[in-house]
C-alpha cells in the first residue's frame, strides 16, 4: 500500500506546502481570504468548467487523504445546495471507486495469510460487504480508509458503491448545507440562518445515529 498511496507524513507535507503557496500568493497580490472566496464563488457561478474541475479535485484528493468534509463545505459555499450536492456526490462516487481500485492492489488476506483471524475477518467482510461498508460509513470512519480497506478485502464493487454512497449521504448533505449557509454562493459572506439550522440538524442526526450504532455494536459484542 505504501507504494501506491503516500504516507500520512507525506500527505501532510504536501498540504502544508500547498497552504504555504496559497498564503504567499494572497500576500503577494494583496488579496484577503474573503476576497479569494468571493472570486471563487463568482467563478463557480459563471465558468462552465468550474464544476468538472471541482469533481476532478475531489477525486484526486483521494491519494492525499484531504478531508471530504471540507470539499463538501466548499461545494455548498461556491455552488449552492443543488449543484453543490450533485457535484459532491459525483466526486464521492468516483473517489470511492478510485479508493476501492487502489485497495485491490493490497490483498490483506494474502499479506496476512499466516493469520487465521485476519483471514476469517476478510472472508466475513466479503460475505457481508454491503452491511460492513454501510455501517463503517454511517459511524463516520474516514471515507478513504473504508474505501481502500474494502478494496483490499475484496468486497464486491457493486454492493460496495451502493453502501458507500448511502452511508456517507447524510454527512455530505449536512456539510453542503453548512457551506451554503455562509452565503458565499450569493457573492458575499452573509450567514443564512435557515440553511445553518438544516445543516446542524443533519449533522446532529448523523452523529447521534453513529453513536447509537457504536453502542449497539458494543452491546452485541
Amino acid at each position: 500500500m505504501s507504494e501506491i498511496l503516500p504516507g500520512r507524513k507525506g500527505a501532510l507535507l504536501l498540504w502544508v506546502m500547498l497552504l504555504g503557496a496559497l498564503v504567499t500568493g494572497l500576500m503577494t497580490y494583496d488579496v484577503s481570504p474573503l476576497q479569494l472566496a468571493q472570486r471563487l464563488s463568482l467563478m463557480a457561478e459563471n465558468a462552465w468548467w468550474a464544476g468538472p474541475v471541482f469533481v476532478i479535485f475531489f477525486v484526486l484528493r483521494t491519494v492525499t487523504f484531504f478531508s471530504t468534509a471540507v470539499m463538501a463545505v466548499a461545494a455548498g459555499a461556491f455552488f449552492g445546495v443543488g449543484w453543490g450536492s450533485v457535484l459532491t456526490l459525483v466526486g464521492a462516487f468516483l473517489s470511492a471507486l478510485l479508493g476501492h481500485f487502489l485497495g485491490s492492489y493490497f490483498d490483506v488476506e494474502h499479506l496476512f495469510r499466516g493469520s487465521q483471524r485476519i483471514r476469517k475477518f476478510a472472508r466475513g467482510t466479503r460475505r457481508k460487504g454491503f452491511k460492513a461498508v454501510l455501517v463503517a460509513h454511517l459511524v463516520h470512519t474516514p471515507f478513504d480508509v473504508v474505501n481502500v480497506l474494502a478494496g483490499s478485502l475484496g468486497v464486491d464493487k457493486r454492493p460496495f458503491l451502493k453502501a458507500a454512497m448511502l452511508g456517507s449521504l447524510p454527512g455530505f448533505l449536512g456539510f453542503v448545507f453548512l457551506g451554503h449557509s455562509s452565503g458565499l454562493s450569493e457573492g458575499s459572506l452573509n450567514i443564512q440562518p435557515a440553511y445553518l439550522v438544516v445543516a446542524t440538524l443533519l449533522l446532529l442526526v448523523s452523529i447521534a445515529f453513529s453513536e447509537w450504532l457504536n453502542r449497539r455494536k458494543r452491546s452485541i459484542t
